[in-house]
């Protein structure tokens, strides 16, 4: 156990000092335009409060096993990893190594994970379709493709899970076996604090982003962060998917017309980066 300790406590280190230089460069760009402290402090204890949903996220998925407080250290000590130069690779191993338990095996801990993720993907999915609704800037042929963000639950069905990740393993031979996936109920649980950790960690983006510009609607703010996160979640090579919410979010109206969109998420990704 002591050796785990050791690597934990290098890794979460080794991830802050990353970190702490994101920030740092991500912050020169924004050209020191910042909200006020008040807005910076409210929307980090908002994100504080999503990444706790999102450990709850994970260890629903372990249907009781092991020590909570375990897999809740495993997976805030495997995010800050991601900031390093092999960012979600690094970020992966370490969730999945540090969960071993006597009662959880690495095997059974490394199967969870790509369930996790497709829970993580199947709630950004389902919320970033209410862009259907609030992104009225777009033309309606790409606003129809937000919804079929609603279909990505479908994803979460045990048999078409286990159909997902052996198709996958073909690919990838380091996948274990779909035989020890989850039960259908810690799928649907830990999708459900899926959705509350995405629809937290949006608002905690929004509330950064609303004085740098008033007149854009929070829920609209919220959804195109959630959206910018999916993309920036599956690109996997960029650690933290740095760059890439960025662009998303430059990308969508109305926040590409306000001119704050840049410093606003110069500021979010170094504070704030999925989950997830």
């Amino acid at each position: 156990m002591n050796k785990w300790r050791i690597l934990s406590a290098a890794l979460f280190l080794l991830g802050l000092a990353a970190m702490g230089w994101a920030f740092y460069a991500t912050l020169d760009e924004s050209g020191n335009v910042l909200p006020p402290l008040g807005y910076i402090v409210g929307g980090f204890g908002v994100a504080l409060v999503a990444y706790m949903l999102a450990a709850r996220m994970w260890i629903a998925l372990f249907d009781g096993l092991g020590d909570h407080r375990i897999l809740a250290g495993a997976f805030y000590t495997s995010q800050v990893a991601k900031y390093l130069p092999v960012g979600g690779a690094l970020q992966v191993a370490g969730q999945v190594s540090l969960s071993r338990q006597d009662e959880i095996a690495l095997g059974r801990a490394a199967i969870v994970y790509p369930v996790f993720a497709l829970a993580a993907v199947a709630s950004a999915a389902t919320l970033s379709a209410g862009l259907s609704v609030t992104a009225d800037h777009l033309p309606w042929s790409l606003r129809w493709l937000f919804l079929l963000g609603l279909l990505a639950p479908l994803l979460l069905i045990r048999s078409l899970t286990r159909w997902v990740l052996d198709t996958a393993r073909r690919l990838i031979k380091r996948i274990p076996s779909s035989k020890m996936i989850p039960s259908q109920a810690a799928i649907w649980r830990a999708y459900g604090w899926g959705l509350l950790n995405m629809a937290v960690y949006g608002a905690s983006f929004a509330i950064v982003f609303h004085p740098l510009a008033p007149d854009v609607g929070p829920v609209h703010v919220t959804l195109s962060f959630v959206l910018a996160w999916l993309v920036g979640f599956l690109a996997l090579p960029v650690p933290a998917g740095l760059g890439v919410r960025e662009g998303v979010l430059i990308a969508l109206p109305p926040i590409a017309s306000t001119g704050a969109g840049r410093h606003g998420q110069s500021l979010l990704t170094s504070e704030y980066t999925e989950i997830t």
